[in-house]
Formats: structure tokens, C-alpha cells, sequence
């Protein structure tokens, strides 16, 4: 039987009501455990997390568009915020898919230094 800690992670757990806690994950065989009772129980391996960076299984996708470009696109159209949409056509070799992509597709003229980047550069 193996045994893993890491200490320091921030974690999320909805299922359990945690939401950015900072704390630690156990790991016993592989498999995700309830923390020891026991407040000085000890692992075979100790990783140190802090300053609590996210950790969580490889299975859970951190980053996701919920509702696809359409939340974007609203947000990105509000009037206050001075910015400017023009069509663009589709790129659909289906004809019927042409006339439903055709509204979908919008170019946003926003300044780069509003919306930043995904990565570094």
C-alpha cells in the first residue's frame, strides 16, 4: 500500500462544499482518500503544494466555454463598453449549414490590451 500527500493545494470539491480551500490531498493506491484522523499521520511521499496552486485529478478540465462564443460574443456587445461587431461569413460547405453558422460568426475589434491572453508570450 503506497501513500501520497501533497500539502498546500487549493482545492475544489463541490460535491463536499469546498471552494478554493487551501489544504491537503491524500492519496492512498492510486485512489483519492479522506484525510487521516490522526493530525501528525505521516505518507511514504510528501509533495509540497504551497503556495496553494489548483490540484486536482488529471480527468477535470479547468478550462471550459460553458456556452460556447455566445456568452463572449453578448459580453463583448455591450454598448458601455464601446466596442464594434461585423458579420463574417461561414465557411460551411453545407448549404442549410451556411444559413445557420451565418449569424454565429462575428469578428470583435477590441483592443487587445482589454481581453489579454491566453498565454505568454
Amino acid at each position: 500500500m503506497s501513500s501520497l500527500r501533497i500539502t498546500g493545494g487549493t482545492i475544489y470539491d463541490p460535491a463536499n462544499g469546498i471552494d478554493g480551500d487551501v489544504g491537503d490531498i491524500w492519496i492512498v493506491d492510486g485512489r483519492v482518500v479522506e484525510a487521516p484522523a490522526e493530525p501528525d499521520a505521516s505518507a511514504d511521499r510528501t509533495l509540497d503544494a504551497n503556495p496553494g496552486p489548483v490540484v486536482m485529478p488529471g480527468g477535470i478540465d479547468m478550462h471550459c466555454h460553458i456556452a460556447g462564443p455566445k456568452v463572449n460574443t453578448a459580453r463583448k456587445m455591450i454598448p458601455d463598453e464601446k466596442r464594434t461587431a461585423e458579420p463574417v461569413p461561414s465557411h460551411s460547405a453545407d448549404p442549410i449549414g451556411q444559413r445557420w453558422q451565418r449569424p454565429q460568426h462575428i469578428r470583435h475589434r477590441v483592443p487587445l490590451r482589454r481581453v489579454g491572453l491566453h498565454h505568454r508570450i
